[in-house]
C-alpha cells in the first residue's frame, strides 16, 4: 500500500512540475497560432536587428527575447534590403517575450511615476486587457489578429 502511495506522489510531483515549468510562457501558444497560419520563426539575424532598429542589448536581454515570424522566405544571405522588402510584402511579426509574467511588471514598473507605481496593480490589471499583451508576450511589430486569438 506503501508503495502505492508513493507513485501516486511521483505522479502528482511530476504533473505539478510539467504543469509549473511549461504553464510560465505564453509564447508556445502564440508561436504556434501564427505557425497555423503560415509564419515561420526565424533567428534575429544583425540583418533582422536593423529591419526593426533592435539593439544587441535588447536581443541578448537575460529577462526578455525576441522572436521573428514572417510568411516570407527569409535566407540567411540575404541583405538588408531583401529582408526589408520580403518583410513590407508578407506579414511578419515581432513579440517580445519575458522570462515570466514577474519580468513584465518590473519592466513596466519602471516606466512608471511614482504615483503610478502606488497605483501598480490596477495599471496592471488595464495593461494585461491591452490586445498586444498576453501574460508574459508582447507584441511589437505585426498581425494583432492572430495574437489576439490566443488571449
Amino acid at each position: 500500500m506503501k508503495k502505492k502511495g508513493l507513485w501516486f506522489s511521483c505522479i502528482a510531483l511530476a504533473a505539478l512540475m510539467l504543469v509549473v515549468f511549461c504553464g510560465c510562457s505564453s509564447y508556445g501558444g502564440i508561436k504556434s497560432a501564427y505557425e497555423k497560419e503560415g509564419y515561420k520563426e526565424y533567428e534575429i539575424t544583425d540583418v533582422i536587428k536593423q529591419a526593426f532598429g533592435l539593439k544587441d542589448e535588447d536581443v541578448k536581454d537575460d529577462k526578455a527575447a525576441i522572436h521573428f515570424l514572417s510568411t516570407a522566405d527569409i535566407g540567411k544571405d540575404d541583405n538588408l534590403a531583401v529582408v526589408a522588402a520580403k518583410v513590407l510584402t508578407s506579414k511578419s511579426v515581432v513579440v517580445w517575450e519575458y522570462k515570466d509574467v514577474a519580468a513584465v511588471q518590473e519592466a513596466y514598473k519602471e516606466k512608471l511615476s511614482k504615483e503610478e507605481q502606488e497605483n501598480f496593480d490596477k495599471l496592471w490589471a488595464e495593461y494585461q486587457k491591452l490586445p498586444t499583451v498576453n501574460g508574459n508576450c508582447i507584441l511589437v511589430w505585426g498581425d494583432n489578429e492572430i495574437f489576439q486569438k490566443t488571449k
